[in-house]
């Protein structure tokens, strides 16, 4: 699965995704001949004109800088991808004195996801660790558990990894659950946790970004335990929701392998049809589909030949 971006943090802290090799950066930097009034980094920084915010933070006495306008410069810092220079802000803001409450929190939850992006995960746990302690029970604290969560199955951590995910769905309101939710899922899921999996997938809202693919992880663990109704019933709520995203072989293989696995050989042709117009013959799903289907058959006239041999 693809390293997920923990994108209600970064909404929280007005950041945009993605970034730009740090010298590149800086070599865009010194594109600008015309300095930007230096009493504007925190309204640049919310126009997403980040280049222009970290020229007007360098052209700034820092000792006349706000702990706000600090914060600001740091996040555009990084959404440009100058991570020395970011972090370099951050460590100088967290030193402050006066710098606590949400603020602070939020801040350094930034500043450890930005550790997790740059692959250094044991900085990363240690940041949220040590700010979780400081933290109640609360929406913000479960992303701490998340980031650490999200660290320690980097890490290779997996059972330790499950724990953290289960604290932060504990403490996450809606808008934040639904990802600790499927990442717990699969969590579970790459632990041979079958069961507990799909458990966790099932529970999930179906107005979450991440319910096509625990429809797809549904469709998948039915299918490998052979509740083949079950997989039936998770495509189908698939394709109603996301047409676009339950149209693949895949898709066709574990229907047509299902309504055989069901003795509805006449559903499975129909489906092995269709498949067959939207997808190549050579489509290695197509072609499990197809066999799954002609398995069937043979199976049922063999039966039906050894019935008519004992009469």
């Amino acid at each position: 699965m693809k390293l997920l971006r923990f994108t209600y943090a970064l909404a929280i802290l007005s950041l945009v995704p993605g970034a730009v090799a740090e010298t590149h950066s800086r070599a865009r930097l010194q594109q600008f001949t015309n300095p930007t009034p230096a009493s504007t980094v925190l309204e640049l920084n919310r126009q997403q004109k980040h280049y222009e915010a970290v020229l007007a933070y360098t052209e700034r006495d820092a000792k006349t800088l706000s702990l706000t306008e600090k914060l600001a410069a740091a996040r555009s810092a990084w959404a440009l991808g100058l991570v020395d220079t970011s972090r370099n802000i951050w460590q100088e803001a967290s030193s402050r004195r006066g710098f606590t409450g949400s603020e602070r929190s939020r801040a350094l939850l930034a500043y450890s996801i930005m550790e997790f992006q740059e692959g250094n995960y044991e900085k990363s746990r240690s940041l949220a660790e040590q700010e979780a302690q400081n933290l109640p029970a609360s929406d913000l604290r479960s992303q701490f558990w998340l980031v650490i969560a999200e660290a320690l199955k980097a890490q290779g951590a997996w059972s330790l990894a499950e724990g953290y995910y289960n604290k932060a769905l504990e403490e996450a309101e809606q808008a934040h659950s639904s990802e600790a939710t499927y990442l717990l899922g699969s969590c579970q899921l790459r632990l041979g946790k079958v069961n507990d999996a799909r458990y966790t997938f099932a529970s999930l809202d179906t107005s979450s970004k991440n319910t096509a693919d625990a429809l797809r992880r549904l469709a998948e663990i039915d299918l490998g335990q052979g509740n083949y109704e079950g997989v039936l019933t998770w495509l189908e709520e698939g394709r109603e929701s996301y047409p676009s995203l339950f149209n693949d072989s895949w898709t066709s293989y574990a229907e047509v392998t299902s309504l055989s696995r069901l003795s509805r050989a006449q559903d499975a042709r129909k489906a092995l049809t269709r498949a067959q117009k939207n997808h190549s013959d050579n489509d290695p799903w197509i072609l499990f589909a197809r066999s799954a289907l002609e398995s069937h058959l043979a199976k049922q006239l063999l039966e039906n030949e050894n019935a008519d041999g004992e009469e």
